[in-house]
């Protein structure tokens, strides 16, 4: 490794020993979260202690049904970037950013990744996916863009100084994973573990079965000057003959990677063609505690609750099994040569019991049982009272029958669990918004030679589309058609029902309207059929849209 490469290692080293002391014992707490969701919700000495006397340890789950509830909220309905032109930008240009995107999208299984990292973020505060480039084909040189999730979200470690609700002013971060020694090799043939053994190693980096590697981004910030020329365009180099009207100093900024293992980089750093970090952080609640940040989903406050529930209920399971069994008040008598029968009593299912009727003592008869107290259920209601108060969500939300009579109140009570909850909806599309704007900033840089992509729209109807494609002006000069590095466009994320669910309604709707007048079949039939989702419809509306008046 060269010296400057040395120097570059250590001064990663050193940030990733800062960022791990700052987020140790946040992801601590967001580990145990998920241990704790999973089910592993008793204390262990609590546990030991129980398993040591044969106690009954019962763990009654409540809370994947609430997480369940945020996360199908989310799934239903679906968040979509789109493209709006904005300083230069063209109309058609932001249709093909946006349409590109969803074919992205497409390709890449995009909505798993969405849903696992806010599957994520709603348990213990924090998901993620990143965005990379990979060639179309293994004998091709043209590149494209993929979504992909990261399972493990806590293996990224953030640069602790960033400010920016998503991150985009980190310098650096790391995105960590286990390769198997095997794997490591023949990815890395020249790297020696051996070299592990030295005093400048990372602890913790390789065991026995697996060696750490991280992907440590980073940014390069360097100045230049800009010019505007008398032309009208903007340059960093003086070009002859052209007047300079104005000139300032920038700052550019150079986003670099390289792979690390615990006591060298395996690679030397490369250039990333973004100015932002490929990696979306979907976050939960967050929390400033002693001048370190804390993100939280719905377990962490919630804990209490769920493990005094588990507790009130284990109680009450091992009363009920310990009270006695209700005995028949009997003479000597009245069992007599029936012993047998009697003694069976709680152990065989039989239709009747037999006894002596010529005893003087009275018709046998059960003593009355022994009560058991209801503190432990009135406990066990609180307990779930107050698991529903730390998530926001009530009986409305959950489906549950409430003291709400009319559909409003209803409504109403619904509104409030989705007002409680919506902060990790809102935080999810701050992600993807992020992600339109890497894929936008990506698209010019990646799609920069003449071809033919496929384009998605909002319907999931494709088209074949050229770009960057070269043709006379008939001037004698020439013109790009579809030039995707022309202009600048914004970019916004819309929330709500998939477009299949948007064709119901409006179909339902529709045929309401028909109903109530049937002239309107004259002029938007084709639209109505076009709705329905069944073989042939398209074609018959085709066939409709030819009969409409011509003025239509």
């Amino acid at each position: 490794m060269t010296d400057k490469n040395q120097d570059a290692f250590s001064k990663a080293r050193e940030r990733y020993e800062q960022a791990a002391s700052y987020w140790g014992e946040w992801r601590k707490a967001a580990r145990e979260d998920r241990e704790f969701f999973a089910g592993d919700q008793w204390l262990p000495a609590d546990r030991n202690n129980r398993e040591i006397q044969c106690r009954p340890i019962l763990t009654i789950n409540r809370l994947p049904v609430f997480a369940r509830q945020i996360i199908g909220d989310a799934r239903q309905n679906k968040p979509s970037i789109k493209i709006y032109p904005a300083e230069d930008g063209d109309a058609e240009i932001a249709e093909i950013y946006e349409g590109l995107i969803r074919n992205i999208e497409y390709v890449s299984s995009a909505p798993d990744a969405y849903d696992t990292a806010f599957e994520s973020a709603v348990i213990c505060g924090i998901g993620a996916w990143r965005v990379c480039t990979d060639y179309v084909s293994d004998d091709a040189f043209e590149q494209h863009i993929l979504i992909e999730r990261i399972r493990e979200p806590l293996s990224i470690t953030i640069d602790p100084n960033s400010e920016r609700a998503d991150f985009s002013d980190a310098e650096w971060l790391f995105y960590e994973y286990d390769l198997s020694k095997e794997e490591f090799k023949h990815k890395w043939p020249d790297a020696d573990l051996s070299d592990f053994a030295t005093s400048d190693a990372m602890p913790g980096w390789l065991d026995r079965d697996s060696v750490r590697v991280a992907e440590y981004w980073f940014k390069e910030r360097t100045k230049k000057m800009i010019y505007l020329l008398g032309d009208g365009s903007v340059t960093d180099k003086m070009i002859p003959g052209l007047q300079v009207i104005r000139q300032r100093e920038v700052e550019s900024v150079n986003v670099r990677r390289a792979t690390m293992a615990g006591w060298t980089f395996l690679d030397d750093p490369q250039d990333w063609p973004g100015a932002m970090f490929p990696f979306a952080i979907v976050t939960g609640e967050e929390y400033r505690i002693k001048n370190k940040t804390d993100y939280r989903g719905i377990v962490r406050n919630a804990i209490d609750a769920q493990r005094m529930y588990n507790y009130w209920r284990t109680m009450e399971t091992e009363n009920i099994a310990l009270a006695p069994k209700t005995p028949f008040l009997v003479a000597d008598d009245q069992i007599e040569g029936l012993e047998q029968e009697w003694s069976n009593l709680n152990t065989v299912p039989m239709p009747y019991v037999r006894y002596n009727a010529n005893s003087q003592a009275p018709m046998p008869h059960q003593i009355q049982p022994p009560q058991i107290p209801t503190a432990y259920a009135n406990a066990s209601a609180v307990c779930v009272d107050e698991i529903k108060s730390t998530t926001g969500l009530f009986n409305a939300s959950l489906g549950e029958g409430g003291t709400e009579s009319s559909g409003r109140a209803i409504l109403a009570r619904q509104r409030e669990g989705d007002t409680a909850t919506f902060l990790w909806v809102d935080n999810l599309n701050r992600a993807i918004r992020y992600t339109g704007k890497i894929l936008v900033e990506l698209i010019p840089k990646i799609y920069d030679s003449e071809r033919i992509i496929r384009v998605l729209g909002p319907d999931a109807s494709n088209e074949q589309v050229a770009i960057n494609r070269v043709v006379g002006d008939g001037m004698g000069g020439t013109t790009i058609i579809n030039d995707l590095s022309f202009g600048r466009y914004d970019v916004i994320v819309e929330s709500g029902p998939s477009f299949a669910t948007k064709r119901v309604e409006a179909l339902n709707n529709m045929v309401e309207i028909a109903r109530m007048n049937p002239a309107i079949m004259q002029v938007a039939g084709d639209l109505m059929v076009k709705a329905m989702d069944w073989e042939g419809a398209e074609e018959i509306a085709e066939r409709l849209k030819l009969m409409l008046p011509p003025q239509i």
